[in-house]
């Protein structure tokens, strides 16, 4: 509330309606002195920022301290000391990212293993499976790496490749290439074939075996950023479609 002076006509100047107090029943506008100063656009200027501030540290207290306080508080009509809920998703969702693509770039992540060869690769599966123990301990490790027994400990291939296709430990496919794939599924009969569906995932597949057959971490790194980057739109799309489902659970209350 500002401190200027009240006219002396109790009449709104916005919608003209009979105005007893400071602020008019009707539209809510502060019944005051239409002049102002500088100095009075400056001081309301601060004391709406400090006054969304204060709104949205006490929201996010509560939202913590007390769950499911702010939700009941909002259902039976207490809503002028907390923020509003779109806003405030909106607009924690909007720093959060901001701040986020402003210190961190996905593309820059180090994937961990990424640079070392499939030889390097058998020589440290070599010396865990040396350490283990059991049966169980070496299918294990096998399970971990994604190498068949077969192709442990035989001299000039690489355990990242197996008699499933191109750099199959990482996009598993039977296939070397697109031509292939369509060749093998022309020497079918038609009701064999793959669907529309499964066909385009497959070339997909063969596509991405090939793309990032050297260089695995650039795949999980492109992964990464496209996610990441299509984040903010998943969330804002999410919020009608989880009011749906609020509304689908409580369609017999009529509220949600």
């Amino acid at each position: 509330m500002s401190h200027s002076k009240i006219r002396t006509e109790k009449i709104c100047l916005n919608c003209g309606t009979e105005t007893p107090g400071r602020y008019c029943p009707a539209c809510g506008q502060e019944n005051i002195e239409p002049k102002q100063t500088v100095w009075h656009l400056v001081t309301h200027f601060f004391s709406d920022l400090t006054h969304f501030d204060g709104k949205f540290f006490v929201t996010v207290k509560d939202l913590f301290a007390k769950p499911g306080f702010l939700s009941r508080e909002y259902m039976i009509g207490r809503r002028a000391s907390y923020l509003d809920p779109i806003r405030m998703y909106i607009f924690t969702s909007a720093f959060f990212f901001l701040i986020f693509f402003s210190l961190f770039d996905v593309k820059k992540m180090h994937i961990g293993g990424e640079n070392k060869t499939g030889i390097q690769k058998d020589q440290d599966l070599q010396a865990m499976m040396s350490q283990a123990r059991t049966a169980e301990d070496s299918m294990f490790i096998q399970k971990v790496y994604g190498v068949p027994a077969k192709n442990l400990l035989q001299p000039g291939k690489d355990s990242s490749q197996n008699s499933k296709g191109v750099n199959s430990q990482w996009v598993e496919t039977d296939y070397h290439s697109a031509a292939a794939y369509d060749s093998a599924q022309k020497a079918l009969a038609p009701e064999k074939r793959d669907g529309w569906l499964k066909r385009r995932i497959n070339i997909k597949k063969i596509e991405l075996s090939l793309r990032y057959e050297k260089e695995h971490g650039e795949l999980f790194r492109e992964l990464a950023a496209n996610f990441m980057h299509n984040s903010p739109k998943l969330l804002f799309v999410s919020l009608p479609l989880f009011a749906l489902i609020l509304k689908l659970l409580y369609i017999r209350r009529k509220q949600f």
